[in-house]
């Protein structure tokens, strides 16, 4: 029977302490609705292809090694049904070295960290077929423009410690939150209140996977490594250069504080988003229904470590 595109399901689950040993996930406590659902299971693999001195013009047949698998999707960025609780990519965003900060009643924030980074188990269920996949750590993008929801892509690299399986795609009982619109929301640099379209950034986790030989398909463990380079980019109106000096800033590299938000309605579901240490990349010139605007790319940085971006649902 032809497996179908979209009868599929993805489940995450924190490691722990064990690294690289299935979490099994459950669909009542581990789904993610997810989209544009990407799979290469032949991540990273290498050819073997002998070619030995031989009479005939054919080589020899190859062997495959070092296979992982890429799992990319985006996912909706919303909170959670009260304040306090966290959203379901909860477990996710935490393999893309982020940390998971909850104060009872009150909030959820997600700040990059540096060391003590989990790992997931990610189930994907293929329409009767079962891939499971360990030890997998990521990178998340962040982007939104006006009126349309805020969508992280997520870029997830793991081991298939195990041979695919015959398994009925399960239900899954997702969230009925509703991801909010990118609109009604503040938008400040460097204090000034621009008026932008859009805006995207990078958590820049710099993911690597290390050759090892002791290793089942010859990888050792997935890791997170300096530098983190997280970067992004927004469209203001241009101004007046007495309203905002955004060349000027440009120019002499000024440090400037980033606050996107807040927008959203009811506790556990207001997203607002702060970077204390921004600084221009460039400047470029565009336009948005005749008027003039700049596309700004900046990189962020910490401010007091390990803070260069907060996300917080309140």
């Amino acid at each position: 029977m032809s497996l179908l595109i979209n009868r599929e399901l993805i489940l995450v689950k924190d490691e722990g302490a064990s690294y690289r040993t299935d979490a099994a996930p459950t669909v009542s406590a581990d789904e993610v609705k997810v989209e544009n659902l990407s799979v290469n299971l032949a991540e990273g693999s290498t050819i073997i292809e002998p070619l030995p001195v031989q009479a005939q013009f054919v080589p020899d047949v190859h062997t495959m090694s070092g296979r992982l698998i890429n799992i990319s999707f985006d996912v909706e960025m919303k909170g959670a049904a009260a304040a306090g609780t966290a959203p379901e990519f909860g477990e996710l965003i935490q393999a893309c070295a982020w940390s998971e900060t909850i104060v009872a009643s009150t909030s959820v924030t997600y700040k990059p960290i540096s060391t003590g980074i989990n790992s997931v188990t990610i189930w994907w269920y293929a329409d009767g077929t079962i891939y499971k996949a360990v030890g997998c750590r990521g990178n998340v993008t962040f982007s939104a423009s006006a009126g349309e929801r805020m969508m992280m892509s997520y870029s997830m690299t793991g081991h298939i410690d195990a041979a695919p399986g015959a398994l009925a795609l399960a239900t899954p009982s997702f969230s009925d939150i509703v991801a909010p619109p990118y609109q009604n929301a503040s938008f400040t640099i460097d204090t000034y209140a621009a008026k932008i379209s859009s805006l995207e950034f990078d958590g820049g986790a710099n993911v690597v996977t290390p050759r090892d030989v002791s290793g089942a398909n010859g990888y050792g463990e997935i890791q997170h490594v300096a530098p983190r380079n997280i970067t992004g980019s927004f469209d203001p109106e241009h101004v007046l250069v007495a309203t905002e000096a955004f060349h000027s800033n440009m120019d002499t590299s000024k440090s400037m504080a980033l606050a996107a938000g807040a927008f959203g309605t009811g506790a556990g579901k207001i997203i607002t988003i702060t970077m204390p240490v921004v600084r221009y990349r460039e400047l470029t010139f565009g336009e948005r229904d005749s008027l003039r605007t700049l596309e700004a790319p900046f990189q962020a940085y910490d401010s007091a470590g390990d803070d260069a971006v907060s996300i917080a649902f309140t």
